[in-house]
């Protein structure tokens, strides 16, 4: 989940560094893809990522969700 008005993440289900990283810290490719639009792909890590992104409704919150290519359409 980020934090949209500061960038953050605020809680991933994968392993994160124990202090607050901005997401282009953490999955810099993600971070470009979101400043573009709420759904896309991006290449890291030698793979190719699906992401979607949705505003928390009341808050100034987005969840965002990755999921590598080989995974979805497996």
């Amino acid at each position: 989940m980020i934090h949209w008005a500061a960038g953050n993440v605020v809680a991933s289900n994968q392993r994160i560094l124990p202090r607050i990283m901005s997401v282009a810290e953490a999955e810099p490719a993600l971070a470009a893809g979101l400043t573009v639009r709420d759904a896309g792909t991006y290449d890291a890590g030698g793979q190719r990522w699906h992401f979607i992104s949705r505003p928390v409704a009341g808050t100034s919150w987005r969840l965002a969700a990755t999921v590598p290519e080989t995974i979805l359409f497996s």
